[in-house]
């Protein structure tokens, strides 16, 4: 099969086929041209020290490829049950989330893009200038991943001017969420005033208008005082009654 597979790699189309999955919906199965898939592979097994380091520096992936015990199959890091409480710490943690998703592409270039990522845009470009980039492990494995599915699109950025604009429209946003932000606070400020100023006047017998035919507070209370003595006086004369009989 190597000698079969020796030759390089040209491009080629996968293999689209269209299942039903469960509860009627659909999705594609792409399956490659299975000479290239062994050239990917093959660098892959090659390169693996490589292309770890590069997973490895990441402190945001949770889906960087791991060999497991069988080291027939790559895994990703943490299975999907995992993720869902880790991708919550890092969200709680900031402010902003970016979701970037090189699979949902629109037609605009084709670029090198894993030797970009991997050596940074303006050394990839400087290695190519001097010819260094070809036989660099980075450059076979975009070539090798190219060669499945012929080459990878990246969306381009929008101009100078419409960038300012987005960032222009972002923070007005975000200043309309901090004048929010503040006014609820500064309302939370004034309702817990307010409960204390309607506690403080009821206490004060001021919070409704008041009778002034009605006896003063002292006045009850002591009537209060002279009720309570009066029927603890006559529990006791029926408690002593009953022990006398």
């Amino acid at each position: 099969y190597i000698n079969t597979f020796s030759s390089p790699p040209k491009f080629s189309a996968s293999c689209v086929h269209n299942l039903v999955r469960t509860g009627g919906l659909r999705r594609n199965l792409s399956i490659p041209n299975p000479k290239h898939f062994f050239h990917l592979a093959n660098h892959i097994v090659d390169n693996w020290v490589n292309l770890k380091n590069c997973n490895d520096s990441s402190p945001f992936s949770l889906t960087k490829p791991i060999c497991k015990d069988n080291k027939r199959a790559i895994s990703p890091e943490h299975e999907l049950s995992e993720r869902v409480d880790f991708r919550a710490k890092l969200r709680s943690s900031n402010r902003f989330l970016l979701k970037a998703d090189i699979s949902r592409f629109f037609p605009s270039i084709y670029s090198h893009s894993i030797p970009w990522a991997v050596l940074g845009k303006q050394n990839a470009k400087k290695a190519h200038k001097n010819n260094t980039l070809k036989n660099s492990w980075c450059d076979k494995t975009d070539l090798f991943s190219r060669s499945i599915s012929k080459s990878i699109r990246v969306p381009l950025p929008p101009n100078l001017i419409e960038q300012k604009i987005i960032v222009a429209e972002i923070e007005n946003r975000l200043s309309v969420c901090d004048k929010l932000e503040e006014s609820i606070e500064q309302s939370l400020s004034q309702a817990e005033a307010l409960r204390q100023s309607i506690l403080k006047k009821a206490f004060e017998g001021k919070l409704v208008p008041q009778d002034p035919s009605d006896e003063p507070a002292s006045v009850l209370l002591e009537r209060i005082r002279v009720e309570r003595a009066v029927a603890v006086a006559k529990n006791s004369t029926v408690g002593r009654k009953r022990k006398s009989l």
